[in-house]
């Protein structure tokens, strides 16, 4: 097993491979990927924050206090990072220093609504249908959605070589 890891621009990753050669090619394109990477791999959360206030918020019913609370979001440490660099323990950290500021109550609504922000555009059957002849540089083109819409949807991590990408249908998913 061989353990490869890239770090630049504030992004790190890290994946295993079986053999070392693996390991090399991976490591070379992540370094690649990273360096010639789209405008959603160098966004910062706030702006992913800025962009769900404006295009899913102003949608809903209680919009004016679910952006009250994105302007709160966007004060923290954690807006200020990319969005491929953000990791589990950065989601921790903040829930775990939140409570000295509010009550929890709010840290929960805080932590879904970021959930929200993070999965809002595709659903576990888009993603794993994922085809590549619907995956254009970073953006994937879903030409009908569950609610029979077409549109199209930033990636922000490479994707393999499989087809389809994740190597999983729909239906062996609805399966598990």
């Amino acid at each position: 097993m061989w353990r490869v890891g890239v770090a630049r621009k504030g992004i790190r990753l890290s994946e295993v491979f079986a053999t070392k050669q693996e390991a090399r090619d991976s490591a070379a394109a992540k370094e690649a990927e990273i360096g010639t990477q789209g405008t959603a791999k160098r966004a910062t959360f706030a702006a992913m924050l800025d962009r769900y206030a404006r295009e899913v918020s102003q949608s809903k019913r209680g919009h004016r206090w679910e952006i009250y609370r994105l302007e709160a979001l966007k004060k923290d440490p954690l807006a200020s990072l990319y969005i491929g660099a953000l990791r589990p323990k950065h989601f921790a950290d903040f829930r775990d220093r939140r409570p000295r500021e509010v009550k929890p109550g709010t840290v929960n609504r805080e932590m879904i609504l970021m959930s929200h922000v993070l999965t809002i555009g595709m659903r576990a059957g888009e993603i794993f249908g994922l085809t590549k002849n619907r995956v254009s540089g970073s953006v994937a083109h879903l030409p009908r959605t569950k609610n029979g819409e077409k549109r199209d949807v930033d990636i922000l991590e490479g994707l393999g070589d499989r087809d389809p990408l994740f190597g999983l249908t729909s239906a062996q998913i609805d399966a598990s």
